[in-house]
This record gives C-alpha cells, structure tokens and sequence, in this order.
C-alpha cells in the first residue's frame, strides 16, 4: 500500500483515511495528524459541517458562517491617521462576530489605503474558551495577513498570546499589547515597504 498524501489544500503531509460528517453526508477523507486534531476540536465545539478539504469557516462550498454564536456584532469606530489606522472595537467574545469584525476592518483597510493597524481592543469581553482564542487567530492569518501589520491593544486579563500566535503561525504579521506606546512601537517599526 502507497502512503497517502493529506488532502487539505497545500499540505502535503503524510495521512490516514477517516470517515467524517460534513453536510449531513458520509464523507471519506485523508488527513494529516494536525488537520485532523483541528476537526475534532471543531466538531467539540459544534462546528459539524467543517471540513478541512471541502471548506473553512465560512462554510462548505462557500455557504454561510458555520461558527458557533449568535448574530453578536462588535461595536467598531474607525479613525484613518497619517501612517495607520485606528480602529476601536467592542462587545461580546463571539466567533462569528469576531470573524465580521476582521473582515470590517480589512475592507476599511483596503478602502483607506492603509496597511499598518492598530487594533484597540480593550472592550472586548473574554471568550467562553480557548477555541475563541485559535478560531480568532485563523481569522487574522487568513484576513490580515501581508501586506499588513495589525498590533492589538488588550486588557491585561484578555491576553494570553494564543490568538497571536496562531495568527503568526498562519502567515500574519501581528502582535498584541497590553500597552499603547509598545504597541504603536511595534507598528510604526514595520519593514518599509508594508508602507502607509
């Protein structure tokens, strides 16, 4: 028997077959040990219909959200200055919410020609688990990634560095502070041509 590769886009690390349920069908699928774990730590969390080859958080086959939450919507101001922008965001820990959010701020981002971001987070209440953290992580690798540079400011009892560092494993340049003057530091540092 020849070993099988994962089949998840752009892996290509050794797997095992598995049997999964994705959009209420038997599905049969080769994954690799890590995006195995990452199913099942979703299927815990009661993302039911996720499947790393099929689809990503915003569904199978490009359907709706399947996160986990409500309709929450973050507060968010925007506030484009010289170099970066600011963005002040508020409410509830919830991953849909969270996800909308980072798509906000990309598209106003985009709209406003700016690639540095600093991210005043302080009002965002704590999430009910760890997932919150990882899913919120995916969201910022997959959404801010390069050509931007995104530092956080969180209250000291909401950092615990596991959102950034998926986000950075997953490609993203960001950094969260619980201070102003570190995280704006870190910003304006930024190689030269993430530009303004």
């Amino acid at each position: 028997m020849r070993d099988r590769m994962c089949e998840a886009p752009g892996c290509g690390r050794s797997a095992t077959w598995i049997r999964t349920r994705a959009e209420q069908a038997e599905l049969s699928e080769f994954l690799c040990a890590g995006h195995w774990r990452e199913l099942q730590a979703r299927q815990s969390a009661g993302i039911t219909a996720y499947s790393p080859i099929r689809g990503d958080e915003r569904g199978i086959a490009g359907q709706e959200d399947l996160r986990p939450g409500d309709d929450a919507e973050m507060d968010i101001a925007f506030d484009v200055r010289d170099s970066y922008l600011y963005v002040r965001i508020s409410g509830e820990w919830i991953p849909q919410a969270i996800q909308e959010a980072v798509l906000r701020i990309r598209d106003e981002a985009i709209r406003h020609g700016r690639k540095r971001l600093l991210v005043d987070g302080r009002g965002i209440g704590i999430p009910a688990s760890d997932f919150y953290r990882y899913l919120a992580g995916q969201d910022a690798a997959r959404f801010l990634h390069p050509p931007y540079r995104t530092a956080v400011i969180g209250m000291p009892e909401n950092v615990t560095g596991f959102a950034e560092t998926v986000a950075n494993v997953g490609g993203a340049s960001f950094k969260v502070f619980v201070a102003d003057a570190r995280a704006m530091e870190w910003l304006l540092r930024g190689s030269a041509d993430i530009g303004g």
